[in-house]
C-alpha cells in the first residue's frame, strides 16, 4: 500500500463534478482544433464519499501527520502490527 500517494491528494484539488470550474461535460476549447466534444470523467459515489470524508477530517483537524508518518515508516519496514482485539472492539462499537 502506498500511503504517500493517497496523502498527496487533498480535498481542495479535486473538482466537484457539478461545479462551474469543472470541465467534465463542458466545452474544452484548448484541446481540440475541430471543436469536438471534450473527454468526460465521472467519479464513483464511493470516491466522492471518500473526498467528503477527507474534507471533513481536514476541517476538524483530525489528520495527525506525525501518526501517519510513524505508521508509514512501520509499513515500509514491515513492522506494522494490527491488534485484532482492538479492531474487533471498534467494529462492535460502530455496529452497536
Amino acid at each position: 500500500m502506498d500511503i504517500k500517494q493517497v496523502l498527496s491528494y487533498t480535498a481542495g484539488n479535486v473538482q466537484n463534478p457539478g461545479s462551474p470550474t469543472s470541465k467534465a461535460g463542458g466545452e474544452d476549447k484548448g484541446t481540440s482544433a475541430a471543436g469536438a466534444a471534450s473527454d468526460r470523467v465521472e467519479l464513483s459515489k464511493d470516491y466522492q464519499d471518500l473526498i467528503q470524508a477527507k474534507k471533513t477530517m481536514v476541517a476538524n483537524n483530525e489528520v495527525r501527520p506525525e501518526k501517519v508518518e510513524r505508521i508509514q515508516k512501520q509499513l515500509d519496514n514491515g513492522t506494522y502490527q494490527v491488534n485484532p482485539e482492538s479492531v474487533a472492539a471498534k467494529m462492535m462499537e460502530e455496529i452497536f
